[in-house]
């Protein structure tokens, strides 16, 4: 008959390793995906004869009890289902936990892109267009980064 014997220190090594493992496989869970709301602010930021620059706020609310960075993104915008070109982030953005915040966006397009927009919009009598962002941004804290997925569309009014 062989007996193992185990040593007490060498026991408790063994529940602190299974111990810190199962907390850092629960602490580390995957965020909830940010809950998109509207588009604040939208504006022409800058217009010269072979670009055009808008600028919008993206209001937002963080579902999670942690607030974390926002890094970058990549997220392409339509404007009544066309696409128009990329929204980039100007910067970097702290979150905060279980509140509402506005993520600033440029969208840089070709004028070109928008003259299908703008005939139709302006032969429209509501003047509402519909924006649609779509992709993702990477949030996280410290070297970490998680990418959370981007899905939004809304119509906007427009006021000329």
């Amino acid at each position: 008959m062989i007996s193992v014997s185990v040593a007490p220190a060498s026991l408790l090594r063994y529940f602190f390793i299974g111990l810190f493992s199962v907390l850092f496989l629960f602490g580390c869970a995957q965020p909830k995906p940010l809950v998109y709301r509207d588009v604040q602010q939208f504006r022409v930021k800058e217009i010269n004869l072979e670009n055009l620059s808008l600028e919008l706020g993206l209001g937002c609310y963080n579902p999670n009890r942690f607030g974390f960075s926002l890094k970058d993104g990549d997220v392409d915008a339509f404007i009544n289902n066309k696409f128009v070109g990329k929204a980039l982030l100007p910067g970097f953005q702290q979150i905060p936990a279980l509140d509402s915040f506005i993520i600033p966006l440029v969208i840089q397009t070709p004028l070109k892109n928008l003259v299908s927009n703008a005939l139709s919009l302006l032969a429209a009598n509501d003047k509402e267009v519909r924006i649609k962002l779509k992709g993702v941004v990477r949030v996280g804290k410290g070297s970490l980064l998680i990418p959370i997925p981007v899905n939004y569309e809304g119509l906007q009014r427009i006021n000329f």
